[in-house]
């Protein structure tokens, strides 16, 4: 059933760098948990600056 679930297959005739593309391409996806690591902090920090901005207020 096809090449299992390849969805394009680029046969390249010669050296990557001729076509524009990294000598040693790596996958994207592997900084992907530090990632949303990263963005959790950052929305949990602007969260609790935002209850700080109206909690803090004195009527």
């Amino acid at each position: 059933d096809g090449v299992g679930g390849d969805g394009a297959f680029f046969l390249l005739l010669d050296e990557p760098e001729v076509y524009g593309l990294p000598p040693d391409p790596v996958v994207t996806t592997r900084d992907l948990p530090a990632m949303w690591k990263s963005a959790g902090l950052a929305a949990l920090t602007m969260a609790a600056a935002t209850a700080l901005a109206f909690l803090g207020r004195r009527p």
